[in-house]
This record gives structure tokens, sequence and C-alpha cells, in this order.
């Protein structure tokens, strides 16, 4: 911490510019300092809330793993697996997921069998429909802004709490983490 400090310090001295994260586990102080030091702040929704953005991401990271080589593609198989994992991670845990998926297919196409063992299952057996997807995206922004208040969340969303756990299996989030 006082390292961080010390860097945003000498960046003001600098006239420097300065890229810096905060995540919810940043102590208040040195967010406060960061957010103090830095221009301009962009909240970004964690990537379970925008999994949408899953394809064009996993694209750019896998370029990046493997800058010298065409780009390999993730096959229907292991984007569906991908797209229903609910990343708690974030890019970290994807990006860790593709290195270890692009090493396994010596840097070609990604198919189901190179992702490591956890991220392979495709859900219940069946792919989300539209609105089951958009159901479970306002559950988990919901369970996420309430810190995983079930009771709180069902009152944002304005359902019974009794629907609101239903959904909760019913969409296999049951063993999921919400909140900071």
């Amino acid at each position: 911490m006082a390292s961080t400090r010390r860097l945003l310090d000498a960046a003001v001295e600098l006239g420097a510019p300065v890229i810096a994260t905060a995540t919810s586990s940043t102590p208040d102080d040195l967010r406060h300092q960061v957010q103090t030091h830095v221009r301009r702040s962009v909240c970004i929704p964690p990537l379970r809330q925008r999994i949408e953005d899953l394809t064009d991401l996993a694209r750019e990271l896998l370029a990046a793993e493997l800058p010298d080589r065409p780009t390999p593609q993730l096959q229907p198989a292991a984007h569906r697996a991908l797209i229903d994992h609910h990343w708690p991670g974030n890019l970290r845990e994807l990006a860790s997921v593709l290195s270890t998926a692009a090493a396994r297919s010596m840097g070609f196409d990604i198919k189901l069998e190179h992702l490591p063992a956890d991220y392979r299952t495709l859900g219940a057996g069946r792919r989300l429909t539209s609105l089951e997807r958009t159901e479970r995206e306002a559950i988990v922004r919901a369970l996420d802004e309430s810190d995983g208040n079930k009771s709180l969340a069902a009152h944002r969303l304005g359902v019974a709490r009794s629907t609101l756990y239903r959904k909760i299996r019913a969409l296999g989030l049951e063993n999921e983490t919400f909140g900071s």
C-alpha cells in the first residue's frame, strides 16, 4: 500500500498520466487517493453482468496471448461453456482460462476439451433462452447490488422472495456468491 502511495505521489510530481484500478477489496483511504490522483474514472460492471462482451474479450485476450500467430477461435461448445460460467474472478479468471486453453490447443482453435475441467460443463444441458438470460442478468445484478441479501434483491426486482428462490434454483445460481 505504501508503494502505491509513493507511486501516485511521484506521478503527480512528474505530471505523468496514471492508469489505476481499484476493486471492492481496496481499502477506502487508498481508493480515495487513487480517485483524487486520477483524472477520470470508469465503472465497469463485472463480467457476469455483461456476458455479451465475452466473445470480443476472448478474441482480444487470445490475440494478446499469441501475438505472433493467427488468433484461435472458440469452437461453439467451448463458447457455450464459457458463456454459461458465472465468472466470479472477472477478466483475470477469463484470461487465465483462455491462456490454459490456448496452451492445450497448441495455438489452434479452442475446443471444449481444451478448457480446464471446471469450465467444461454446459449448464443444465441446454442453453438459456433470451428471456432466461435477461432474467438471470437482472437477478445477478440485484443480488450483487444487495450484497447477496435475497430479501432486498427480491424487493428491488419487485417479486416475492419465494419467486426469487425458485428462479435462483432454476437458473443454477444457488452456489454463487454475490456482492463485494
